[in-house]
């Protein structure tokens, strides 16, 4: 889900990026309007400072595309991080194998510490789904069968 999502947004990022190409002369045109305006009300620095640009951006786009990008940003700010940890898990490692050097479980009850070692809890795909799953998990993928996890 987190690959499908930051594809959707670098197609996001290629939309606004082709809609900016497209605007940039038609962008000036209206700049060069909306200033020579301000310029014959004796207003033109304060129309700049007050925002000139993005004025001429809303005419020209509307809310929707500055919107998107800021959005896109956002999230792409927000999901980047996460594929780090999808390419652990398609290497067979978790994120509690991963957290560095000397991490540890601590049982409760015991005096004893497990150390965590790379590999110990990758399963192969069937064994994972049989932990899921339960002993039929074939037959619950395919079919809406009761059952509970392995463990249980």
């Amino acid at each position: 889900m987190v690959i499908f999502g930051n594809a959707g947004l670098l197609y996001a990022l290629v939309f606004v990026a082709k809609t900016v190409h497209l605007s940039w002369s038609p962008y000036w045109a209206l700049f060069d309007k909306f200033a020579s305006y301000a310029h014959q009300r004796g207003s033109y620095y304060q129309w700049l400072l007050l925002g000139g640009h993005l004025h001429v951006l809303k005419a020209l786009l509307g809310y929707e595309v500055p919107l998107l990008l800021i959005l896109t940003i956002v999230s792409l700010i927000l999901l980047a991080p996460l594929l780090r940890h999808v390419g652990l898990a398609l290497r067979g490692t978790t994120v509690l194998e991963d957290m560095g050097h000397g991490d540890a479980i601590d049982l409760p009850g015991c005096t004893k510490v497990l150390p965590l070692q790379p590999g110990d809890f990758a399963l192969s795909p069937g064994e994972a789904l049989s932990q899921l799953l339960g002993p039929r998990w074939i037959w619950r993928l395919l079919l809406p069968i009761p059952g509970r996890p392995s463990g249980q």
